[in-house]
């Protein structure tokens, strides 16, 4: 190591490029001498990076020794660095490095990193939709029983990464479709906090309803119902307002009724208030009201995952620093220990996993008819509502 500090300091002394030349008959001393060199380079103005690393082709019935390329062999602890990177964190820069160094064409070694970078987009922007982009376009290149293919060295070390990453990803890659609660505990395992907290803020709701464990209409007269309802929210509304109907599940069970809780400066009150509500609509048979409807017989364990549901809401938007826009309280908790927001963000994932379990194991064999609506529909009702009103005046 001072050896390479010697000269980085040559290097950054007199502006200049050198060339190193080592012979080792002992591949183990090489690839420690790689290693060495790797460390080197992270030294804060080491100047030193590995162009091209040639070998001697060492073959016993030719009289003369084939020099070659061995760069990306040599360079295999940044591809194993990248891998991890990768598996751990989602960040794909040093395996798209490692590849573009290698100066290699497989197509499918492309494609399997066009997907990882979709991954990684999807963590650091913390959108969804890029994850589970991402998530289906590996589960089309690794999951399809051809191998990575070709006869490099390196192609070999990336038939090594396809597999790590389908253990990594399990049943994520075993269907097309991807289950909400598999990337739910993918997500959560990894330990990508916001992304887990905005994953199941945004689509918890759309599962609800497709399973059954919560939603709004099975049949048609419960279904014209609801777009009756709906129809006069949306027409309501303000112009500049109305998004808030564009994904119809998730306003229903995170917002509809939600004026009918009771106040509290206590979040954790305000919740459950809001659950117990939620709880009563699946009794009523009240005229402008959307009657719920639900496969789980056990009302404790439905309102249990709603209030799970509602209370990661309020602990997301606090993580966030950003008020509920439809008026929903919570704890601003900036001035608490790292740790601590930690613990309690993970008790909170914690608590809805286990409760949406629960609930899943309950309703398990049941077949829910479930009847969704369009926001085409509700437009058209607003406007029959407008036409209707233009008449009376």
């Amino acid at each position: 190591m001072t050896v390479f500090r010697n000269l980085g300091k040559e290097v950054r002394e007199y502006d200049t490029e050198l060339y190193l030349y080592v012979q080792d008959k002992h591949s183990a001393d090489m690839f420690s001498l790689m290693n060495a060199m790797n460390l080197s380079k992270v030294v804060p103005d080491a100047h030193i990076h590995i162009g091209t690393v040639m070998a001697e082709l060492r073959r016993p019935e030719v009289p003369a020794n084939m020099i070659c390329d061995r760069t990306a062999e040599y360079n295999v602890s940044e591809l194993l660095a990248g891998a991890g990177a990768f598996l751990n964190h989602g960040k794909t820069d040093l395996l798209v490095d490692y590849w573009e160094r290698a100066h290699l064409q497989n197509p499918r070694i492309d494609r399997m990193i066009y997907a990882m970078r979709n991954i990684d987009t999807g963590i650091s922007l913390c959108d969804v939709t890029d994850i589970e982009r991402g998530i289906r376009s590996l589960r089309r290149v690794i999951m399809d029983g051809t191998p990575i293919g070709g006869d490099s060295v390196v192609e070999k070390y990336f038939e090594i990464v396809a597999e790590s990453v389908r253990q990594d990803f399990g049943p994520l890659l075993q269907k097309e479709k991807i289950e909400f609660i598999e990337l739910v505990k993918w997500a959560y395992r990894k330990e990508y906090w916001q992304q887990t907290l905005t994953l199941i803020e945004s689509d918890a709701p759309a599962d609800f309803v497709e399973k059954g464990i919560y939603y709004y209409s099975g049949d048609e007269e419960s279904r014209n119902r609801a777009v009756e309802v709906f129809g006069q929210v949306y027409y309501d509304l303000k112009p500049y307002e109305k998004y808030k109907l564009d994904d119809i599940s998730h306003y229903y069970v995170k917002y509809y009724s939600r004026q009918r809780a009771q106040r509290s400066d206590d979040d954790i009150a305000y919740e459950q208030s809001y659950a117990d509500v939620r709880i009563e609509e699946l009794e009523i048979e009240e005229s402008g009201r959307i009657k719920a409807l639900s496969l789980c017989e056990d009302k404790g364990a439905l309102k249990e995952l709603l209030f799970a549901y509602y209370h990661l809401g309020d602990i997301r938007n606090s993580t966030n620093h950003a008020a509920d826009e439809f008026g929903g309280f919570y704890s601003i908790i900036a001035d608490t220990d790292p740790s601590e927001r930690k613990k309690m963000i993970s008790r909170a994932i914690d608590y809805f996993i286990h409760c949406y379990d629960k609930v899943c194991s309950l309703i398990e064999g049941k077949d829910p008819h479930v009847e969704t609506i369009e926001v085409s529909e509700l437009v058209s009702y607003s406007k029959k509502l407008r036409d209707a009103n233009r008449h009376k005046d």
